[in-house]
């Protein structure tokens, strides 16, 4: 085997690494935005119910209560019905993040 089949090989086996760089600065820039995000939502003593980072904007879901109006104009943008009633999903954006929340019996 030359040189060149050598190398040849070592380039086609090699792991990559790149690929794997970007995704891991693609989590952490979204990481930052979320802590951003819940960092705000603290100081509205807001309750943060759950964290999607599997999406290019994360989503942040929270408990509807009083302080949502705070975070600026919300849109509807589920509507339904459920075992308790009427239902109505809303999103605002917030540091780079989707923060959504239900409403019942609107």
């Amino acid at each position: 085997m030359t040189v060149t089949q050598q190398q040849s090989i070592r380039r086609t086996c090699a792991p990559p690494v790149r690929r794997s760089e970007e995704s891991h600065q693609r989590y952490a820039t979204r990481m930052l935005r979320v802590a951003a995000a819940i960092e705000r939502l603290a100081d509205l003593d807001i309750d943060v119910r759950g964290i999607d980072l599997d999406r290019p904007r994360p989503v942040i879901t929270i408990t509807n209560c009083a302080a949502v109006r705070h975070l600026g104009y919300a849109v509807p943008y589920v509507f339904g019905h459920d075992r308790r009633g009427r239902m109505r999903r809303y999103q605002v954006l917030l540091e780079g993040c989707r923060v959504e929340w239900d409403v019942v019996g609107h």
